[in-house]
């Protein structure tokens, strides 16, 4: 297994003639597939999902693929967005939500295979839902899904852990916006306020979805973590839920991958190395390996500004270089869009390197 330290070596070499340096490499992880003790209780073996979208669907893929992968990107992230709000919304009024409709939306989103990095990269660049608590778990199930489909998680468990990620942080939409809301730094009594919200959470789900118990497992232990260091229990190893331990860790990815008032934001591969190095004893091997995999590279079909300020999109990913992709230049050095767009490849263009994401292009 190639591991990220090595892709950001090779990335330093292709690029040593511009003298510019990447940030510090990751500590290796070990590469052995077998089960063992820390490994969190997931499997590391490659994903077996092989679906296949609907034939109707298929065939507008082929006539217009931009405009239908565009399409269905703002359709789901549309539907997850819409079914958390109304979800909240209900419970705030102490009036419980039929998940059914939900249910549905993600078995449908799970059947388009090729819609998951789209929406990875709608995850990571869009500005067209405000940054609040339902667009981070929106963000969230997308990213926890990608990490589910690495530990080999099949369609049903892929389905539980959509639905349980959506509805994790449902605590924090029953506390009073006057916090979650507020600008400036929280007291000591406020942040105690704050920090109670995976067992409002868990208190809510239980008695709301009785017959989906991992929903209020997974929002009661997603800040629990495998060294003991979590709350509010301070849980360890094989007693959190482990679809916990996954949205333990990509809500880390989150954040960090979005600007906030006292930092920028960090491009994948930034974020994941600030996890393996901060972070690396507080959550399973398998699926931190699952994160460096998945998470760490550019996502194919997003959209990338290069240090020349020209934006291209991503439309080929080559493993032995995941760092320097293949882009299609869409706009220059202005921000004006090319006469003509042509594609180029970063890994034989060494003076050429990616500086962070970018919006996808307006629609005409």
């Amino acid at each position: 297994m190639v591991k990220l330290a090595d892709f950001i070596k090779l990335d330093a070499e292709i690029r040593k003639k511009t003298h510019i340096d990447l940030p510090g490499s990751i500590e290796n992880l070990p590469d052995g597939e077998e089960r063992e003790a820390g490994n969190g209780g997931f499997a590391d073996v490659k994903p077996s999902i092989n679906w296949d979208g609907e034939v109707e669907d298929e065939l507008d893929a082929e006539q217009d693929p931009d405009a239908y992968w565009a399409s269905k990107r703002k359709d789901y992230y549309r539907r997850f967005f819409r079914h958390l709000e109304e979800i909240t919304a209900s419970a705030k009024n102490g009036v419980v939500e039929d998940l059914n409709p939900l249910k549905e939306s993600m078995k449908a989103f799970l059947q388009k295979n090729e819609l998951i990095d789209i929406m990875y990269s709608t995850a990571l660049t869009s500005k067209e839902y405000p940054d609040n608590v339902i667009c981070h778990s929106v963000n969230c199930t997308i990213y926890s899904i990608m990490v589910g489909m690495k530990v080999n998680f099949p369609i049903e468990k892929l389905q539980e852990l959509g639905l349980a990620v959506l509805l994790h942080d449902i605590g924090m939409g029953l506390i009073p916006e006057s916090l979650t809301e507020k600008k400036g730094s929280l007291s000591h009594t406020e942040l105690a306020e704050i920090r109670k919200h995976p067992v409002i959470g868990y208190n809510f789900l239980k008695k709301a979805y009785p017959d989906m118990p991992f929903l209020a497992l997974t929002a009661h232990h997603e800040h629990e973590r495998e060294d003991g260091s979590g709350y509010p229990q301070g849980l360890r190893g094989n007693a959190i839920s482990e679809y916990a331990k996954i949205v333990g860790m990509v809500d880390s990815f989150e954040a960090l991958t979005h600007k906030r008032s006292y930092r920028k934001q960090l491009l994948p591969f930034q974020a994941v190395q600030n996890i393996i190095q901060r972070d690396k004893k507080k959550f399973p091997r398998a699926i931190l390996k699952a994160l460096i995999s998945r998470l760490s590279v550019y996502p194919k079909f997003s959209y990338v500004q290069l240090n020349t300020q020209a934006i291209g999109q991503v439309i080929d990913v080559d493993e032995r270089f995941p760092l320097r992709p293949t882009l299609r230049i869409i706009s220059d050095s202005k921000g004006e869009k090319v006469a003509e767009e042509y594609n180029i490849s970063l890994k034989d263009n060494p003076l050429l390197y990616i500086i962070g994401s970018a919006e996808p292009p307006a629609e005409p």
